[in-house]
Parts: C-alpha cells; structure tokens; sequence
C-alpha cells in the first residue's frame, strides 16, 4: 500500500563538522512541525555512532535509526545506520549494504536522488557542513521536480566543501547558517500556495497580460523569448518563487519581479534549470556505445567527418559522455576519423563552464574508474577534461527557436528539452532536426519525448529510450533560412561552413543608403575564411564564380572560392589568400585575364584585403573583383595565366627544395625525440600509476579523515557528557545521605561516599585497597560471605544491621555494566535510626493492644466487608457464650443469632447496629439488645458498631455488658412507680425547686421543677402550666421572704419547717423545706386556718 505524501520530508547531508550544525538546526525545530527529517551522515563503519543519544537532549521529536521498510511519518528523525546506504520509495525507507571496495560512496546524493523521485515538490534538502561535493548531484534532481534546496553559509560551517559545492550548482534556493534554515523551512511550506494547493495550482489562468509582461520582461532582459513554452512549467516555476519570496498574489510578485534584477535572473536562471550527469541513464548509454556509434561509423569511410550535435547541452556532462564514447571506439577500432561535435546551449553561463571542462570529484560516481583514469586529470578535489576529448568539441550560444540549424549531422542529442515546450514548438523543433540530420542520421531525445506528428521524418531505433533515424523527407521550413549564425560561434570555436539563405528583411534608412552606395561604387566582393569558404558577399558574384550544382537545397550551400575560380587561377588565388592573412598586408594582381568560359572573358584587377576585428578571433579575406574597361587589344601589362603560373611553379620549386631539407633534419630529430620519448613515456607510465595509487590513497584517507572526524566529534559530546556525568556523580558521593561503597571484581575499593566514614575506617588514599583489609564498627556482621554469594549467585542480600548507637538497612548488591556483566559489589547503607525507633515503638504497641484486646473486660470482635466474623477478644466469648472458633464461622447477620428487644420483642437483622454500620457506612453507638444464649439465659449488652478503612478489617464491634444495669434499672422503675403513686397520692403539697440567682451570686427567684396534685389545687393552677415556671412569672406579687428562707435551704443544706402566710394567695401554710442537692430545695406544704 502506498502512503499518502501529504506531508514534506527534510533530507539532511552532513559529513564532517556537522555534528554540531546539526545540532543547532534541531534546538529550533519545534515539536509540531509537521515535517519528516532523514539525517544522511558520513559513518564510519568501524563505531557506533552516538548520534540517537545526542540528538535525544537537544529535540523533543521521536529520534529513529532507520530500518529497512520502515515507513516515514511527520515529526519523527530517521538516521542512517553506518555500514548502509538509504533510499526512500512510497515513504518507506530502503537499506542496502554500502560497497567499500573501490567505489566512490556517496550517500547523501543517492538519498536525496531518490527523495526527489517519491516525493518530487514536497523534497526539501538541507546541505551542513562537510569536505567534498556529496550531495551537490542530489540536489539538480530535487530542483529538477521542484523541491527546495538550503545549504549552510559556508562562513558557519567547520568544513564548508560540500556548502559550497552546492551552492556552486547554481540551484540552492537558501544560503543561511543552521538555525535559521528551520524557520526558513517552516514558513515555506505553510505558505499561502502551498498549504491551498487546490487554489492556487491553476496558474494558466491568471490574466494573460500578467504572462506576457512576464515573458517581455525575460525577453527584454535576457533575450530568450518563453512565450512557447509550456505554461504549466512557467507557472510552477513562478508558484516556487512566490512561495521562496512569501508573496501572496502574482500581481504583488510581478511588481517585485520588475523593482528587482536580482529576482529577475534568479526566475531566468529557475526556467533554464538544467539538470544532467554524466552517463544519465546507463541503459541508453550503452544503446548508443554498441549500436548506434557502430552503425554511424559502417556508413562512413576511413577520412570522412562525423558531425555530432548536442543541443541544450546544460553543463557539458552528456556532450562530454559521448565523445567519450566516440573516442573509445575509435582507439578501439584503430580508426582516425575527424569527430566534430557541437554542444550548444541558450545559457551563456552553462556553455562557459562546460568549455573549462572542469568537474567535483562527485563525478565519480558517474565515471567508472577505467574512464575516469584515461579521460580525465585530477586537479585536488576535481577532475579535467583531457585535452584529446576537449578538442573534439565546440561550445556555442545557440537558440533552437531562432537560429539556424546545423546541418550533416550524424548524430544529434536533445534529451528532457522538448517536454518544456508547446506542442506547436515541438513539432517546428523537430523539423530543424530533420534538416540537420544526415540521410544516415540519429536523433536520441529523452524518455518522456516523444516525436509527436513527424512520424514520417522518423524511424523508430529504440521506442523505450527515444532513439530515432532520419528518413531525410523534411525540408526546413523557410522562416529558418536566416544569415545569422549561432551567436558565440565566432567567440568559441571556429567559424562554420557559410550557409547561404533567401532571407528578404526590413532595414532602416541608415542600411538603405548604405545599400545605395555599395551598389553605385562597390564592385563584386566576397569575404572568404583561412579555408577558403565563401562566408558572405555583394553584388552579383555569379559574373566571376562557378557555383556547384547541388541536388537539393537540403544538402546545403556550402563553396569553396578555389572551386568556384577558373582552374588556371585556382592557385593564384590560393596564394593570393594565404599571403594575405600571413602579411596582413593587401595583395593585388592587376590586368588579370580572368576567362570564366569560352563565351566569358574579362581583364580585371584582384584585391586581397586582409580583414581583423577585435570581436572576431578568426581571420577572413575581402575579395574585390574590379573589372577593367574593355580593350581592343592586350596591353603589354596584362598578365597571361602562363606567366603567373611559371611564377607559381618556380614558388613551388623552391618550396620544395626547403621542404625536403627541412624533412631530413626534421627526421633526425623525431629519430632522437622517439628515444628520448620512449624513456619519457616509461618514466611517465610509472609516474601515472604512482599518482593514481596516491590519488587512491589520498581519496582514501580523506573518506576515513571524515568518519574519524565525526567519530571524534562524537566522542567529544559523550565526553563532556560524561564529564557531566561524573561531576553528578561526585556530587552526589559528597552529598548523599546514603552510605555507598563501591567495590571491583577483586573487591578492591572503587569509590565511596564521604558519610561511609562512620561504618568504615576510610580515608580518599584507601581507593584501591582491598575492603576486607579495613576495619568497620557493624556489630555481629561478617562482610566476606555476603560478598562472595552475591558473586557468586548475582543476588541481592539486605539485612538491618546497627553501627554503634545506629541502626541501618545494608545491602549488597551486584555492580553490572551496562551491557549486564558482573564487575563488582556494591554496599549501600541507609540510616534507618529513627524508623527502627519507630518501629520498635510500634512492636510495643502492638502487644499492649493485643494483651489490651485479649483481656479488656469490653468484648470486641472484628469482621470483613461482607460481615463475616474475623477475629474476636475472650470477653466476647464469654458476652456471646460462643467459642472464638465457633464465631469464626458465623457472620454479623447470620439466623443463628437470637437478639431481643427490651420488651422481650425478637430483633430484625437489619436493624442490627453491625449491620447498620456497614450498610451506612457510619458508626452506630449505645444500641441496647438481650442476647438469648443456648441455655436460655438472657446477657444485657451495649453495642457500638464502627466502620474502617483497613482492608480485611473494615467493622469493629465492641460489647458491654449492662446485665446488671438493666436489672437495677427495672428495680429502679419499680421503685419510681412506687414513689409516683405516694407523690401523686399524698394529702401534702409536694414541690422540687431550683434557686435563680443573678450576676452576683444573689437568689432573686426559684423554678418549679415538678409538683404533685396537692401542690397544684394549693396554686390552683395545672402541673403543665407551673413546670419550668419560676415563681414570679406565676405569683408575680409574691412576698421576698419565701425567696430568702428557701434560699438558706438551698445553699446550706439542712432543713428547715416554718409557718409562712401568703398574701398573694390568701392562704397560711405550714411549710417543711430541705435541699436534695446544693442550688435545689424540695417543699411540704400543709394549708393551716
């Protein structure tokens, strides 16, 4: 199942120095960023890389060592694992075991190779500091699907070779130190554009006079017209711009793009991005090396001219490749054949640096070693083109659209050009190639072309790699028949052969009054070159020359002004030419008898006037024919082609003669030369192969310098890691509160804490002595065994033991490495005084509960959750009259129980206080109940039921038994019957008071707590009424004499009987008064006439 690329992967290149602007970049990748990231390192094959624990302290993101098929997912970090190179295809990474042996590695380009291809415009590459030029291929194809490249500002990089070989390619998009480039990142791709695909991917339809001025501004500035190109490409390339420059509209960009040169070209540069390589695509490589160059050379002889023809050749990698392969069948076949091969391009730039033939040592990953060792030179970190294969092309500024095409072409190349341009634009292109091509010549495009509706100007070679024949029934279209020549040509190689043509133009007024003069005053001229080839002319030059006839106009109007003159001048003029450009000096021949034929015959005067310039590098002839007036007769003046040629045989004679004394010293000397040759090519050899070995060598130890330096820098990061580590360690030895001792293998001592002074006799110069040689204070305890088992059996042993007035918990344990192996003891001793105190405390208390439980006179027992009996003390055996095993089988609400209410009534469970307690989860207290024993008897208990927290002991349930109490109290409630019938029943009044007294202590009234029926009939009022009264809220008028009285009563105790009349009720009584209890006093009264 393929994965939705809906997210962007960041592939990272570092190699040396790159550690740390790695980690840099991720201190400022926040954790929700939404991207992946690949980190493709330079590892060294021998250690493992610390990479993972690194980068684990300076991110938040998941840290991954890739594995094979492991699927790519946004905010994660997926590292190379050393001894492996990674690809990604449908976002899962693919591992596969580097090639160490003789072979140029370079993993960051066959990552980011790949990176392109899965996840083309959602690609972005991230060059860091490193040496060499890993990663500059990778990022052409990522610029070629339309990713985006950063490259670390080569200031800020330990090592700024890879930055600066990619940003010598021409296609990084941003050069910023490292923690910049995540911002960077982050605001392009959740720019406007890219986060709404869907709004703004149609491009094509913007206004088409925003595309025009686009293109005219291109134009104007660059003079490459780009109004045929497919717009869908321009409008990628414009949508990447305005992303790169966040700028939210085309109108804003347009307005940007015309303020700005700089953006101007950078747009040029982005619609030319030419992406090549040496020998791209092997498969098709080879096609051409066994097929087609074989089948180009049958048709030709021994001294016939290949003509090849490399269009849109970028940076010369693929013109390079094919005369490489030209070459090597020539020397393999023993052939000396003349290959000429044109490689043009519209970027001036590109053919430059193509012309110096100078490339990073990134090609040899391209260039198998065989190649890279007969065909190119190392020059430090590059290699050149041999000269021997530089001489065999020429680089030209060329522009398929508007110039002329060449023509005799064996072999033409055009791949990966034709699928940027419009249909229409196609076609007129392959119309060109048709008329280059020879009748035997072959057309290789790339493997996304096609040759669309010229199928009848084509045979197809190979469908699947686009190779094609010409079938030479094509004729160029006439608009192409311009004298205008490649512009460069006449800068960078030498001239071609002149092609005339039927072009009609428009010319201003200067060139028509130029035109007139020429006419009036000129006579017949032609411009020839060092080969005697005709490049231009004026006025009517059939009057002097022969042209050739020719089968076709497409086969060419090629002439030769030699073959074009009457044969007895041919030398003449050869001299005539060859004097000129050697003397820089005119030469002239007057009254020359110049018969063209029998019927044509004329006496003229012959200027050779040598033409220079400082923009042309080569040299041309003006050939002026200044016809005289006729004669009636030959004036003696007049040169006969006789005597010039008697002249020119007696040149030659002597030419001769100084040639062959000039060949016999000449053999002498190549007769010394091919010894002295022969030694030198022998030194040579021996020097070639020690320099290849060194280069070997050198290649080597820079592939291992690079690794050590990772490793090393890695090593420096653990080490202050460790450093961190230790003085933590320290530390916590100074500080610890712990007791440790750390002993090796052979129990010798390794550390220990500082407080470990206090257990054992230690000072810091005892490091290294065996432990069994020193003294402690741990009472009854002999270290050796405990040791030697926990050696032996890698167990763990603990033990409390006391040292002087403390206690501490010891343990011994085994000291394992970090891959599981024993290498030491390890004793650690905590302080556990106060616990043990506690503890012992504890113990203590414990059994005064339990000696508290067991004889308590109360009965306890304790049940569970779900009520059943747990536990039980003696006097609830002797309350309940159970056994403690008997009541270990019944729960708190089991039927065997016989509870009863006072009234003698039987008692529900449920309304049991134990059952209660756990079914409301509160305490009940104080709940009275008989419980009927097996022999009938009756025990009165009080029942306090309490829930707790404690697992397995959640209900507490005490007994008191109150037998007696019930038994007084049912005596007491007879008594009181008895003592409420004589109350009621008695002749006396009966009142019980209680004195009221105020601030200070003074009795000011009395309360009626209860009275009888007498008393009641005495105040004439009802015993609800008088109860809780007090005795001036009833008797308001009541004389302050009964207050005193009953007060002394009431205070002092005693009693006291007195005779008292009442004027507020009108009675006298006789009244007794004594006092139960201090501040009460109880009253007989007995009405007296």
């Amino acid at each position: 199942m393929v994965s939705k690329k809906d997210f962007y992967v960041v592939g990272i290149g570092a190699s040396a120095g790159g550690l740390e602007a790695i980690e840099t970049f991720f201190t400022k990748v926040p954790a929700d960023s939404g991207l992946a990231f690949v980190i493709v390192q330079h590892l060294s094959p021998d250690y493992k890389s610390l990479m993972p624990e690194i980068l684990n302290k300076r991110t938040n993101l998941n840290v991954l060592t890739a594995e094979d098929g492991m699927l790519v997912e946004p905010n994660n970090i997926y590292l190379i694992p050393r001894k492996m190179n990674m690809k990604i295809f449908h976002s899962k990474l693919q591992l596969t075991e580097k090639v160490t042996i003789n072979v140029l590695n370079l993993p960051i380009d066959i990552f980011l190779h790949s990176l392109a291809e899965d996840f083309e415009d959602k690609a972005i590459a991230v060059i860091l500091s490193g040496t060499g030029s890993d990663g500059s291929r990778g990022i052409r194809v990522i610029k070629e699907n339309g990713g985006i490249i950063f490259a670390q500002d080569p200031d800020s990089a330990k090592f700024d070779g890879m930055p600066k070989s990619a940003v010598t390619t021409g296609t990084v998009d941003f050069i910023l130190p490292p923690q910049e480039i995540p911002e960077k990142i982050i605001s392009y791709v959740k720019h406007p554009f890219i986060q709404a695909k869907d709004k703004y991917s149609d491009l094509t339809s913007v206004p088409d006079d925003y595309m025009a001025k686009i293109n005219l501004l291109l134009k104007e500035n660059f003079g490459l017209d780009f109004t045929y190109y497919k717009e869908s490409t321009i409008s990628r390339r414009i949508e990447r711009r305005l992303s790169i420059n966040q700028i939210d509209n085309l109108k804003d960009y347009i307005t940007y793009l015309f303020s700005s040169k700089n953006e101007q070209k950078t747009l040029y540069n982005e619609l030319l991005i030419g992406v090549t390589k040496f020998f791209r695509d092997t498969e098709a490589f080879q096609i051409v090396e066994k097929e087609i160059i074989p089948a180009i050379f049958a048709s030709k002889t021994a001294t016939d001219e290949i003509r090849v023809w490399v269009t849109a050749c970028s940076t010369g990698e693929e013109a390079y490749s094919i005369a490489i392969l030209f070459k090597e069948y020539m020397l393999a076949n023993e052939l000396e054949n003349e290959i000429k091969i044109f490689a043009t391009d519209v970027d001036r730039n590109a053919t430059e640096y193509a012309g110096q033939g100078i490339y990073s040592a990134s090609i040899m990953a391209d260039v198998s070693p065989e190649r890279l060792k007969r065909f190119f030179t190392p020059m430090g970190d590059s290699f050149r083109i041999t000269e021997e294969i530089r001489a065999m092309l020429v680089f030209a500024n060329h522009n398929l659209i508007k110039d002329p095409p060449f023509n005799k072409i064996d072999f033409l190349s055009c791949r990966n050009l034709l699928i940027y341009f419009q249909t229409a634009l196609q076609q007129k292109v392959l119309s060109f190639f048709n008329f280059a091509l020879s009748k035997t010549g072959y057309l290789f495009l790339g493997s996304s072309e096609t040759i669309g509706e010229m199928e009848h100007f084509y045979e197809t070679v190979n469908l699947k790699w686009k190779f094609f024949k010409s079938k030479r029934s094509g004729k160029l279209p006439i608009e192409t028949l311009v004298p205008k020549f490649p512009s460069g040509l006449l800068h960078t190689s030498p001239v071609r052969k002149p092609v005339y043509t039927l072009k009609t133009s428009v010319a201003d007024m200067a060139s028509i009054f130029a035109d007139k003069i020429l006419e009036d005053n000129a006579p017949e001229t032609v411009i020839v070159n060092e080969n005697y080839e005709i490049i231009n002319s004026f006025g009517d030059p059939n009057k002097y020359l022969v042209f050739p006839r020719t089968k076709s106009i497409t086969e060419g109007f090629e002439y030769v002004v030699t073959k074009m003159v009457p044969s007895n001048l041919k030398l003449t003029f050869s001299i005539a030419i060859n004097k000129a450009l050697k003397t820089l000096q005119e030469v002239v021949h007057h009254n020359v008898k110049y018969q063209k034929n029998e019927k044509e015959t004329y006496i003229v005067d012959l200027r050779f006037v040598p033409l220079q310039h400082n923009d042309l590098n080569d040299k041309f002839v003006i050939i002026y024919f200044i016809q005289k007036p006729e004669l009636t007769g030959i004036p003696a003046e007049v040169k006969t082609f006789e005597e010039i040629d008697t002249q020119a045989q007696q040149r030659i004679f002597d030419l001769e003669n100084e040639l062959k004394h000039t060949k016999e010293n000449l053999q002498a000397s190549i007769e010394e030369l091919e010894t002295t040759n022969e030694e030198l090519q022998s030194t040579n050899e021996e020097l070639i192969s020690s320099n290849e070995e060194l280069q070997s060598t050198n290649e080597e130890l820079q592939s291992v310098n690079e690794e050590l330096y990772t490793v090393n820098t890695e090593f420096q990061v653990k080490n202050h890691d460790l450093m961190v580590a230790n003085n933590d360690m320290e530390n916590l030895l100074q500080n610890s509160e712990v007791s440790i001792v750390f002993l090796d293998i052979d129990l010798k001592i390794r550390k220990f804490t500082e407080n470990t002074t206090e257990i054992f006799n230690l000072k810091k110069s005892d490091i290294g002595r065996p432990i069994l040689d020193l003294t402690h204070h741990i009472k009854d305890t002999y270290l050796l065994p405990k040791v030697q088992r926990v050696l032996k059996n890698h167990e763990v042993i603990s033990k409390t033991v006391q040292v002087k007035d403390k206690w501490f918990r010891m343990k011994v344990l085994p000291y394992l490495t970090q891959k599981g192996y024993l290498d030491g003891v390890v004793l650690s001793f905590i302080d556990i005084t106060e616990f043990f105190q506690v503890q012992t405390e504890l113990k203590i208390s414990e059994e005064k509960f339990r000696l508290l439980f067991e004889f308590l006179p109360v009965g306890i027992t304790i049940s569970d959750s779900s009520g059943k009996i747990i536990s039980s003390n003696k006097a609830a055996e002797e309350l309940l009259g159970l056994g403690k095993a008997e009541q270990l089988k019944r729960s708190i609400d089991g039927s065997e129980w016989q509870i009863i209410r006072k009234d003698g009534t039987l008692l529900p469970s449920e309304e049991y206080a134990s059952v209660r307690a756990i079914k409301e989860q509160r305490q009940i207290h104080n709940v009275q109940m008989g419980i009927v024993k097996a022999n009938e008897e009756v025990t009165w208990i009080v029942v306090n039921a309490v829930p707790t927290n404690i697992e397995g002991f959640e209900l507490a349930i005490s007994y008191l038994n109150i037998t007696e109490l019930v038994q007084i109290e049912q005596e007491l409630q007879e008594t009181t019957l008895l003592y409420r019938s004589l109350f009621q029943n008695m002749n006396r009044g009966f009142a019980l008071h209680q004195m009221v007294y105020n601030e200070t202590g003074n009795a000011v009234d009395y309360k009626f707590i209860d009275i009888n029926e007498t008393f009641e009939a005495i105040l004439g009022m009802k015993r609800e009424v008088v109860v809780g009264k007090t005795v001036k809220q009833l008797i308001p008028n009541i004389e302050a004499q009964w207050i005193e009285k009953y007060a002394k009563v009431a205070n002092n105790g005693g009693s006291i009987v007195f005779e008292q009349a009442s004027e507020a009720l009108g009675k006298r009584f006789k009244v007794n008064a004594y006092s139960p209890q201090k501040g009460q006093f109880a009253t007989l009264f007995e009405e007296i006439e």
